[in-house]
């Protein structure tokens, strides 16, 4: 009896270990790298929100470079990047009260947006969306 319950539950956690390995992306995003250029394109049928993306497990390749004396925290800079806040910004000045809380990036049917990564290249990207996240890992050549 004892046995039978140890290989039933056996089978059970090796189907859902089975199903976890293939089921697959469930962002519906192409994401491609390209040397330091990383983009992301919804090629799912409903807009999504990019909530946070982390390049190489490291958050100094998700952010704005902090060349000393800017008014922006890591963090602050970390979320202008993923944000894709690169415009109309001038990062010396202080910030405004809801620049580091900018309007979070949307991708609806189609839409690409490109970052450029600050370190040399990219290996892995780990992207949050409203639906979820997925790590995507990218050849080193």
């Amino acid at each position: 009896m004892l046995k039978k319950t140890f290989a039933t539950m056996g089978v059970i956690v090796g189907v859902v270990l089975l199903l976890f390995l293939f089921s697959g992306d469930n962002l519906h995003l192409d994401v491609t790298t390209q040397s330091r250029l990383l983009s992301i394109k919804n090629v799912g049928s409903e807009p999504t929100i990019i909530e946070d993306i982390v390049i190489n497990d490291r958050y100094d390749c998700s952010a704005y470079p902090n060349y000393g004396k800017m008014h922006y925290s890591d963090g602050e800079l970390h979320k202008l990047w993923v944000n894709g806040t690169d415009q109309n910004i001038d990062i010396n000045d202080p910030p405004e009260t809801t620049s580091a809380e900018a309007q979070k990036l949307t991708l609806n049917v189609g839409d690409i947006h490109h970052w450029l990564v600050p370190c040399t290249s990219v290996i892995r990207a780990k992207i949050t969306t409203d639906k979820g996240s997925a790590t995507y890992a990218f050849s080193s050549e």
